[in-house]
């Protein structure tokens, strides 16, 4: 037993898996395990992991699975009272695990603490606060959605908290299976805030959430439906969340037809939100433009951005 465990899954993620294990290495809190889930890589991954030490507890796969289901895999084998969640290619500051912890220790009913970061663009070394204007919350489900921008390797939640859960993470979706695991969590437990940038999250050519923009309106829809088989009456209890995941849907839509060309079915799909959301104004005035020209705004402005 332990008071954490930290959870790392990887798959060929030699490039930047030592620094990620090195910023571990220096954590100030010691009374952790780490569970590291090779998904049967075929680089230097398995050697880079087990030269660790002895808090390591390495485990490779006998086959390649979805991230979901070897996330599952690797929780199978924690034993900690919570659990923290690494990324092979983020970074943790030394006082991460500390300061969730405590968290975690003093308020029993809450049952995630996340907090903010830093991202780094690791191809113009651009690195900037997400939030530098944040400050403590407590959140409960309907905030914790609204606010919803965190960082996976920020993320820290009490094991009870999963273990009254039908099941861990989807096996089923491949971008929101963390969103998905963490508002059914939020729908039942207070979530914690901290102001802190603790992680760095590096942004990278190979990242699997830059190629899975296809596949986000169907994740998205299949998350609405979720809630509504664990809290059936979800639309009465809390219409701003059926609201916001569903803009949040329609909006990945959006994204995929302006790449696609289809300006029309931009224009069906933001109309509804016009008065919501001032990116559904955005998106729907840029669909008026012929077609190559609005798909070359949107790259061009999601690529300032990253």
């Amino acid at each position: 037993m332990c008071k954490v465990s930290v959870i790392i899954n990887c798959l060929n993620g030699e490039k930047y898996l030592r620094d990620t294990l090195e910023s571990l290495r220096e954590q100030t809190f010691t009374d952790y395990e780490v569970i590291f889930w090779d998904n049967c890589s075929s680089d230097a991954t398995g050697d880079i992991a087990k030269s660790f030490g002895d808090k390591m507890k390495y485990y490779r796969g006998t086959k390649t699975v979805p991230l979901g289901e070897a996330r599952n895999l690797a929780i199978d084998k924690a034993s900690g009272e919570y659990i923290s969640f690494l990324d092979s290619d983020d970074l943790w500051e030394p006082n991460k695990i500390m300061e969730q912890v405590k968290e975690l220790d003093e308020n029993p009913y809450v049952g995630l603490v996340c907090t903010n970061y830093y991202l780094l663009n690791m191809m113009t070394n651009k690195k900037w606060v997400f939030d530098d204007k944040a400050s403590r919350r407590v959140m409960n489900f309907s905030s914790f959605v609204d606010h919803y921008s965190y960082c996976f390797s920020t993320f820290m939640i009490r094991k009870k908290a999963i273990d009254e859960l039908d099941h861990y993470f989807s096996n089923e979706l491949k971008y929101a299976e963390e969103f998905e695991l963490f508002v059914r969590i939020a729908l039942k437990w207070d979530t914690v805030f901290l102001p802190t940038p603790f992680v760095t999250y590096r942004i990278h050519s190979a990242m699997n959430s830059m190629h899975l923009i296809d596949v986000q309106y169907k994740e998205y829809d299949s998350i609405l439906n979720t809630l509504k088989n664990v809290e059936p009456d979800i639309g009465s209890k809390y219409p701003n969340v059926v609201k916001w995941i569903s803009f949040v849907r329609d909006l990945a839509g959006t994204k995929a037809e302006i790449r696609n060309g289809n300006n029309k079915k931009v224009r069906e799909l933001m109309k509804p939100y016009l008065n919501y959301n001032i990116r559904a104004k955005c998106f729907f005035g840029v669909s008026l433009l012929p077609s190559p020209v609005s798909k070359t705004i949107v790259n061009c402005f999601y690529r300032k951005r990253f």
